[in-house]
């Protein structure tokens, strides 16, 4: 997996300052990803979490009213990845706004994304009003 993390940094464009700070990026797209099956994301936590450098930054971290283990990176990168330290299924990511030189605000408020996936037998269908107001207008809402 840690290959597989490398080589998507490296084909990506992106050129990061280190080996840790391309994988560290490379397992932020795949995490952040909400089509990314569970079982990668599993496998994308088992890697970083093995990289030097990686370090469990919070024993009990919030996630939508969820409680998880964060892993982090030095302060230049303030993603941390979550995860249920039962079952080590990702719950989300926590970050916080970045920051000026200047900054003299609280460490909070910090930021959450979150995903939830379900298996269903039917897409879903939009409700049937969805597009009235497009429609009786000559476009677009601006």
């Amino acid at each position: 997996m840690l290959r597989a993390l490398r080589d998507l940094a490296r084909t990506s464009g992106s050129e990061f300052s280190d080996d840790l700070s391309a994988v560290w990026g490379a397992a932020f797209w795949l995490l952040s990803d909400p089509q990314t099956p569970d079982a990668v994301n599993a496998e994308v936590l088992r890697a970083v979490a093995l990289e030097d450098g990686v370090r469990v930054v919070d024993r009990r971290a919030h996630v939508d009213g969820r409680l998880g283990v964060a892993l982090g990176i030095d302060e230049k990168y303030p993603v941390q990845f979550v995860f249920d330290p039962n079952d080590g299924a990702f719950l989300g990511l926590i970050g916080h706004p970045a920051r000026s030189k200047n900054w003299v605000g609280p460490d909070e408020p910090r930021w959450t994304t979150t995903f939830e996936s379900r298996i269903v037998d039917s897409a879903p269908r939009p409700p049937e009003n969805l597009l009235d107001d497009f429609e009786q207008s000559n476009g677009p809402p601006a």
